[in-house]
């Protein structure tokens, strides 16, 4: 005669997984087991590295072989999922599920560059003012707030250095004459 064969639930796989590290808060939390359970009876309690309990869940209406739960954030650290599962059968299983939660990497920002090039356009206003022409004076254009702070002081280095090169043009020329 044939033994009848009760259907245990077994615990099948986590996610994250055991002993697992990921990047930030998991989506969520799902505990798969290989039969059905007693959704009055079958939890999951995520705790954090003190033993303090962070979030409770239970069996996925969906699914009744699947315990589900979306975690609030969580810092960096060490968590441990705990979990009871009694089959509808009756059948009771216990464990625990480890992972580490890990600080995402940072994505870059764009203002430590703008910082170092706009010090690079302050350089070249600095280096042509302090030639010894009257010209640039007369030939300067009015300054404005229209935000041609940029443009402007580097119009200003192009006429200073092209007055300063007619200068010595001049004195050479002037030079070879006599």
């Amino acid at each position: 005669m044939p033994l009848a064969v009760s259907a245990h639930s077994e615990f099948v796989s986590a996610a994250p997984a055991d002993g697992s590290t990921v990047t930030g808060t998991p989506d969520e939390i799902v505990l798969t087991f290989s039969a059905a359970l007693d959704k009055a009876k079958s939890s999951i309690i995520l705790l954090d590295s003190t033993g303090t309990q962070i979030a409770k869940a239970g069996v996925d209406p969906a699914n009744n072989k699947v315990m589900r739960m979306t975690p609030p954030s969580l810092d960096p650290g060490a968590y441990e999922v705990d979990w009871t599962s009694v089959a509808t059968d009756g059948d009771l299983l216990r464990g625990k599920v480890k992972f580490t939660v890990v600080a995402p990497t940072p994505s870059p920002t764009l203002a430590p560059t703008a910082t170092p090039s706009a010090a690079a356009t302050a350089s070249p206003t600095a280096s042509p003012a302090p030639t010894p022409s009257p010209a640039p004076s007369a030939a300067t254009t009015p300054t404005s707030n229209s935000g041609a702070d940029v443009i402007l002081p580097v119009l200003v280095a192009i006429i200073l250095i092209a007055v300063l090169g007619a200068v010595l043009l001049r004195g050479r020329m002037g030079g070879r004459t006599r």
